[in-house]
């Protein structure tokens, strides 16, 4: 009976052990994306400002094919600015030191 309860408990020290390390895995995975989301965030708005630039030039003022990528470059970052407000990641999006 000792031999049953000794092998039980080493499957469930064994199962621990391997559920946590899939768990620090996954926890890096995760603290991967929320380091590296602010450049895309800085990278869609630095998009937009350059299709705005873009559109200031007179040969292309008020283009169709222009005014729809600002268009949908306001959507991508609306989007992406909702789904990281359902993830209720907080991004900065000025840096209060540059301010100063």
């Amino acid at each position: 009976m000792e031999i049953i309860l000794s092998f039980v408990a080493l499957f469930c020290l064994m199962l621990t052990g391997l559920t946590g390390y899939f768990c620090y895995k996954l926890l890096q995975k995760v603290m991967y994306i929320n380091e590296n989301i602010d450049l895309l965030l800085t990278a869609v708005e630095e998009f937009y400002k350059h299709l705005d630039k873009f559109n200031g030039i007179e040969a292309y003022s008020n283009e169709p094919t222009v005014l729809n990528l600002m268009e949908h470059s306001k959507d991508v970052l609306s989007d992406i600015e909702d789904f990281l407000g359902q993830l209720d990641i907080k991004i900065n999006e000025e840096n209060p030191e540059e301010e100063k």
